[in-house]
């Protein structure tokens, strides 16, 4: 891992970065998918990391993955084709419990998921042989997952009702119902808790505020990390991943 790997991810052991699917299920818990015996294949666990224990809250036939915690930590989701018939996003209690389908099995496979802040929406990637990802969003509750965007590299909440896309250099900022409600040159870096982008462009970082409004422009790299309350942003000061900065949302250095 680079000094930067290492230092993000000290940041968030810290406490210091936020972001959806990230979060623990309970102090000193952590959520993730292995494949580990006796089953062999991708399950979903949660860690105690201070006494070493799992539990497995997916167990089934077939592999699950990309977990992501709600909000309010008590609920993860991940993907699985436990049907047959093709992969869908399922919910179980973190505490452990049966598991639920969120909607009717789709065609391809599923890659990231995320709830929005709320806990009310999920937001998934689901590609196809030879397409770039489409992003979908679909209640909690259960129903017929919404389209977004198609042709999408990754994606992240803004807030509770728009998602920020990115299409290969061009960032699009939607509604549900996918609806652009505004455009940004640049690949997508992170999305912070107060809504606001990191846009990253050849060696320049630019912070657009919730409103569409460029704040700053920093000289860095990725990777990035907000921090949980939005007010800074951590991010690589070379292309190599040496080094690190911490600035303030509005651009002014920290660290």
């Amino acid at each position: 891992m680079t000094r930067v790997g290492i230092a993000v991810a000290a940041l968030y052991l810290l406490g210091l970065a936020g972001g959806a699917g990230g979060a623990t299920p309970a102090p000193g818990e952590l959520v993730f998918s292995s494949t580990r015996a006796p089953d062999f294949h991708d399950e979903v666990y949660v860690l105690d990391t201070s006494t070493g224990a799992r539990r497995n809250v997916s167990r089934n036939a077939t592999a699950d993955g990309q977990p992501a915690i709600s909000p309010d930590r008590r609920t993860i989701a991940f993907a699985s084709n436990r049907s047959g018939l093709g992969e869908a996003v399922w919910v179980a209690p973190a505490q452990g419990g049966a598991p639920r389908r969120v909607h009717a099995p789709l065609p391809g496979r599923i890659g990231a998921l995320e709830w929005s802040a709320d806990g009310r929406w999920i937001a998934f990637q689901l590609g196809r042989s030879g397409r770039l990802d489409a992003v979908h969003v679909v209640s909690r509750a259960g129903g017929r997952p919404r389209l977004v965007a198609t042709g999408a590299l990754s994606m992240a909440w803004l807030t509770a009702r728009t998602l920020a896309v990115d299409q290969s250099e061009d960032v699009t900022v939607r509604s549900l119902d996918g609806r652009v409600l505004r455009r940004h040159r640049g690949a997508l870096g992170a999305a912070s808790a107060r809504g606001e982008l990191a846009l990253f462009a050849t060696g320049r970082i630019e912070i657009v505020a919730p409103d569409g409004r460029r704040r700053a422009t920093v000289r860095g790299f990725g990777p990035f990390a907000w921090s949980r309350d939005g007010s800074r942003l951590a991010y690589s000061l070379k292309a190599d991943g040496v080094g690190i900065a911490v600035v303030d949302r509005t651009g002014p250095p920290v660290c």
